[in-house]
């Protein structure tokens, strides 16, 4: 079918193409999940024997700040969190919502779930417990205490939609692009002119 009749099949079956960009919107937002809930605090840590020297090939102080990860998405961590909220949160509940990073000396702990109170709840609990679990967990016994310090509490969690929008219209483009292939090859060939009919019966 030439490029002229491939264009004419699609506008002839419009409503096809269309049909197929509402199908495939509709699909995204059924596959594509609403983003979680999120939310974060920061934190200090100076681990002691920390040097100003930036120079130094071998810090042991950040090599231990590199455990801080880890950490912050174990198990242990996660108890010490569910024990300092109310009700008696389960650890299970809490387990899987955290993730630790830090750039130098500045943890940032993320916490992430579906449900947004839940979530803020958590991260709460999780910087109130932090300086006293970076100690009980990541200095060694009888050194001298870490200077822990918070310096962006919890904020209100808030979602992240822009890639969903981005796959649901990816989705849709699919579903339109589909019907339009379906519309060119079940169109029916385009008929003879009437002006070369009508000039025959004349002739």
């Amino acid at each position: 079918m030439e490029r002229n009749d491939s264009f004419g099949a699609i506008r002839r079956l419009w409503w096809l193409v269309v049909l197929g960009l509402v199908v495939g919107l509709i699909a995204g937002f059924v596959l594509t999940p609403a983003p979680a809930w999120s939310t974060s605090f920061r934190a200090t840590v100076l681990i002691p024997g920390d040097t100003e020297d930036t120079g130094r090939a071998e810090r042991p102080e950040l090599m231990v700040l590199d455990d801080l990860g880890p950490f912050v998405e174990s198990w242990a961590f996660a108890e010490a969190v569910a024990g300092a909220m109310d009700a008696g949160v389960p650890t299970e509940d809490v387990h899987g919502m955290l993730d630790g990073s830090r750039y130098s000396r500045v943890a940032t702990v993320e916490v992430s779930g579906d449900d947004e109170a839940f979530v803020l709840a958590v991260a709460e609990a999780a910087a109130q417990v932090f300086p006293e679990q970076v100690n009980a967990f990541l200095v060694a016994p009888g050194s001298q205490a870490a200077s822990v310090q918070i310096i962006d509490p919890p904020r209100e969690p808030s979602r992240d939609h822009g890639m969903r929008w981005l796959r649901i219209g990816a989705i849709g483009l699919v579903g339109a692009a589909t019907a339009a292939a379906l519309a060119v090859l079940v169109a029916p060939e385009p008929r003879a002119g009437r002006h070369d009919g009508q000039a025959g019966v004349d002739s």
